[in-house]
């Protein structure tokens, strides 16, 4: 069974000739569906395309350097990605957050006499979204004749999640060799919150040294800041001297490093 799907890249005909032969539009396409954004892959293209335009030419105007507007185009064009980012690591978060109370909800429907989609159906009519929706999705495969291996790694690749991927292996097993599905899923879903509970400790313990860094990762532009309002004329070989324009990068990139690393 194929179920046909909507892979128009861009309304222009054009564009979405262009975007369909290049390898990165099946990525962009994917974390467009695991984000659940609305706009499509091709206003992300355009969106990326000019805010590089915007943010080199605007970087060229201030330092005259074209190192200068190389970069600053290159962090134009990766703005939408990140913003598709943000939001696929935040729905992810949320998913997981939601995932045990949804598999209590699916143990106790299959203790009450309920089948697989059924129980799946509970969690799409129960829960709020972003798990209802993917849930709601997986049933509606099912109910058009997918098996049910290809829907379930449709929906663990729709979200990505440690923990769904245990719940859709378990899933897969216990429809091969049979045993007590409903008990699988309990003893997974208190796994689950055991797991969560050992990370917010370990945030816990580890806060003092992260916010520490977002200090000292700060400190440079504040006291930039600070000593641009007091004296401005101190600042300005960083800006207007040649020399200073790669040194200034290169600690800009090695603060940026520091900080992610």
């Amino acid at each position: 069974l194929q179920i046909l799907r909507d892979t128009k890249m861009s309304g222009i005909p054009l564009l979405n000739r262009l975007l369909a032969g290049v390898r990165v539009s099946a990525l962009l396409r994917l974390w467009r569906l695991q984000a659940r954004l609305t706009v499509a892959p091709g206003v992300l293209v355009l969106s990326g395309v000019t805010a590089g335009a915007l943010f080199g030419y605007g970087a060229f105007v201030m330092t005259k350097s074209l190192l200068s507007g190389l970069t600053g185009a290159l962090v134009g064009v990766g703005l939408p990605a990140m913003y598709v980012w943000n939001a696929r690591r935040t729905r992810f978060g949320a998913f997981a957050a939601q995932l045990p109370d949804a598999l209590q909800m699916m143990k106790n429907s299959l203790q009450a006499g309920h089948t697989l989609d059924r129980a799946m159906l509970v969690i799409a009519d129960e829960m709020p979204d972003p798990i209802a929706l993917e849930f709601r999705e997986t049933i509606e495969e099912l109910h058009l004749g997918m098996p049910l291996k290809r829907a379930v790694g449709n929906l663990t690749m729709r979200v990505i999640d440690d923990n769904l991927n245990i719940f859709a292996a378990a899933l897969l097993v216990q429809r091969e060799v049979g045993g007590n599905l409903g008990q699988l899923l309990g003893n997974l879903s208190e796994t689950i919150r055991e797991r969560f509970r050992i990370n917010q400790e370990v945030k816990a313990l580890t806060a003092e040294g992260r916010y520490s860094g977002y200090v000292v990762a700060a400190l440079p532009i504040a006291l930039a800041m600070v000593i641009n309002l007091i004296q401005p004329d101190y600042l300005e070989p960083l800006l207007r001297t040649e020399t200073a324009h790669p040194l200034t990068q290169v600690a800009v990139g090695l603060a940026t490093l520091g900080f992610c690393s």
